[in-house]
């Protein structure tokens, strides 16, 4: 993610890291900066900046300004230094709240601030993936002979720890215990920051209920009577966890099918890391290893986290496919090039494999032609199997076995 920054700093006035605490943000802003300035200080450092704002631009460039939002106006004023200078490479900013989202006085800063979201690790950038096949090639008409699969506990441990960059090194149970106090601090402090203030005790119990149901296209009336509150409540708290960056939505694919029938709308919503859902829930590694429903939803949210981020790297948009033949593909990938790949992600089993190879085939068939015509794969994700390639050209890959490189 640091090349893509880059990239998008060399050909904009400055770029936005955009992503949750923790993920590594303010690092790469000071990798890829020659000066810094952080604003998450004291309130008497951020009311001395407030009367001199000018001086948050002033250093060498370029400038990383961390924790931006802090003191919102910045952004207008990055904005219009790099109209003035009509310069490139001039500001990083960081910021792991979004103002944007509600504020209609900010500026787009189209074609003067990229933008680019960071978040927790992957396997390939974790060094866990065994590196077998690129992502990109799974993307691609590529057939894979059949590999040897990886150890499945290895998978239950990605899904506990997750992919912080501060875990690195450390055991599996001190991992666990650092994310269930990052959402304790996420519940406590860095959600009373926001322009919504939620009320802990409610919100520790909607996570909760939100971990419980991830990986669904869950209704607000379900979280509202799981949590005891309100759906409009419900509609607020999942407004503040995207707008701290902890969860990302998954759309509808927006296709033509040849049945009459119409699609479903309600969009899924996934975890940051599917670490998040496991503190949440306080779930222990033997635990999650014998309910194999959970782990299978928590699973899917680790194929999602990582192949987001692939996706991004190569500027291919997510979405899900939902029927009111309550026929579901977990994942559509859709390139530049309107083509796109398709993925049921499954534990591994026999007929869980089966049934996703089922559903890609059925899926398939009720696309229109055109649509046809642009399919680069059809994937079935596992947590164990071996990965291999079946007669029907559907591939089935061993999810740790995946990386990325272009």
């Amino acid at each position: 993610m640091k090349k893509k920054t880059t990239s998008s700093l060399n050909r904009n006035g400055g770029v936005l890291i955009e992503g949750a605490k923790a993920v590594g943000k303010t690092e790469i802003g000071k990798k890829i900066t020659k000066s810094f300035i952080q604003i998450d200080a004291s309130e008497n450092e951020i009311e001395a900046l407030k009367m001199n704002l000018q001086k948050v631009l002033e250093g060498e460039k370029p400038r990383c300004i961390d924790e931006w939002q802090i003191i919102p106006q910045i952004w207008n004023l990055v904005r219009k230094e790099i109209d003035e200078t009509q310069g490139r490479n001039l500001f990083v900013l960081t910021g792991s709240s979004s103002p944007l989202l509600n504020n209609q006085n900010i500026h787009s800063g189209a074609f003067r601030i990229g933008r680019v979201l960071l978040s927790t690790l992957t396997l390939t950038e974790k060094g866990t993936s065994s590196k077998k096949i690129n992502f990109l090639d799974l993307c691609s008409e590529n057939k894979f002979s059949e590999l040897s699969h990886d150890k499945f506990d290895d998978i239950i441990k990605e899904i506990c720890v997750g992919g912080w960059p501060r875990n690195i090194g450390l055991s599996a149970d001190d991992s666990m215990e650092n994310v269930k106090e990052y959402i304790k601090n996420v519940i406590n402090f860095d959600s009373q920051k926001l322009s919504y203030k939620v009320k802990p005790i409610l919100f520790e119990r909607f996570l909760s209920s939100l971990s419980r149901n991830i990986a669904h296209d869950v209704k607000d009336a379900t979280l509202a009577k799981d949590t005891n509150i309100s759906d409009e409540t419900v509609r607020n708290y999942l407004n503040v966890c995207s707008e701290m960056y902890l969860t990302k939505t998954l759309h509808v694919w927006n296709t033509h099918i040849r049945s009459s029938k119409g699609m479903r709308t309600k969009p899924k919503v996934y975890f940051l890391d599917p670490s998040i859902a496991v503190a949440s829930l306080g779930i222990t590694q033997a635990k999650l290893s014998s309910d194999y429903e959970t782990l299978g939803f928590f699973f899917e949210n680790l194929v999602i986290r990582d192949f987001s981020v692939y996706a991004q790297l190569i500027n291919a948009k997510t979405f899900f496919y939902a029927d009111l033949d309550n026929l579901e593909i977990d994942l559509i990938l859709e390139f530049e090039d309107e083509t796109w790949s398709a993925f049921e992600i499954k534990l591994g089993s026999d007929k869980g494999t089966q049934e996703g190879i089922k559903n890609l085939k059925k899926f398939f068939s009720k696309l229109d032609e055109r649509k046809q015509k642009l399919m680069k794969s059809l994937n079935v994700i596992t947590a164990k199997n071996a990965s291999y390639t079946t007669e029907d050209g559907i591939n089935v890959i061993s999810f740790q076995q995946i990386f990325f490189e272009n």
